[in-house]
């Protein structure tokens, strides 16, 4: 997991400067009491490269990692399918009101994505808080990539050497392949929030609701590290330690 940034560690909301609004990370209550969590996240976190390896693969091809012809960028997907289905442009208001606590009018045509919250303030038109370019859109995305635990990406390579971006895509598709099998062996949320009410770090079922979803992976992880830590470090100790045991000590920034 990548370095988590404060202000979402704590719930705090943090002012994207960039867009002139702010994101809130979501609270454990907030996804465990929202079925539709997943797609919320979803239409925020679509990369190039995923869009290029889906049409890939529809075509029945390998995935090659680079530009596909006719392929849309996120940004174009997102309006394409708000403008195409009124399920989707639903849902997207919903997702915007969930992470930035702001009301939006969606403008297709002119892609253009506009937040209500503060028009009332507004004198000049050049102040108004939206998205209204690749660029922007891309932005957004890797806040809401970092609010929720997920890692930034970086902006596609359109002229990447051929046999890196092959190699790139293998990895993709083997990292999804992982994390599926993953999803199905790893212990289920539910088990992991009980864990850490009995942890004994002041986390309770009154509790543990008010704070960040992406805290609560993180503080179970590291738990889980302190305690593979003195475990080892007494087996050291006691006199009948494994020679090949080398204590990791728990303290240090995610890689």
């Amino acid at each position: 997991m990548a370095n988590i940034d404060p202000c979402y560690f704590i719930t705090e909301p943090k002012f994207l400067d960039a867009l002139g609004i702010n994101l809130y990370a979501p609270k454990v209550k907030d996804v465990i009491a929202n079925p539709k969590y997943p797609q919320y996240a979803s239409l925020f976190t679509l990369s190039q490269e995923d869009i290029w390896d889906r049409m890939a693969e529809e075509q029945q091809k390998e995935p090659i990692g680079k530009p596909v012809e006719g392929a849309p960028t996120p940004f174009e997907l997102f309006l394409i399918n708000y403008h195409a289905s009124a399920e989707v442009a639903s849902l997207a208001k919903e997702a915007f009101q969930f992470f930035t606590h702001q009301d939006v009018k969606i403008v297709p045509e002119s892609k253009n994505i506009i937040f209500l919250g503060n028009l009332a303030k507004i004198d000049n038109i050049k102040d108004i808080c939206q998205i209204n370019s690749e660029e922007k859109f891309f932005y957004f995305q890797n806040e809401v990539r970092k609010c929720i635990g997920e890692t930034p990406v970086e902006p596609p390579r359109l002229n990447e050497n051929p046999k890196v971006a092959m190699i790139k895509a293998k990895a993709r598709l083997r990292d999804r392949v992982k994390r599926k099998k993953g999803s199905q062996n790893s212990i289920s949320f539910s088990t992991m929030l009980t864990a850490l009410c009995c942890m004994g770090i002041g986390l309770n079922p009154l509790n543990i609701g008010e704070i960040s979803y992406i805290s609560a992976s993180t503080i179970f992880s590291m738990t889980q590290d302190k305690e593979k830590y003195d475990t080892d470090i007494r087996i050291m100790t006691a006199g009948f330690g494994n020679s090949k045991i080398k204590p990791k000590y728990w303290i240090n920034n995610p890689e």
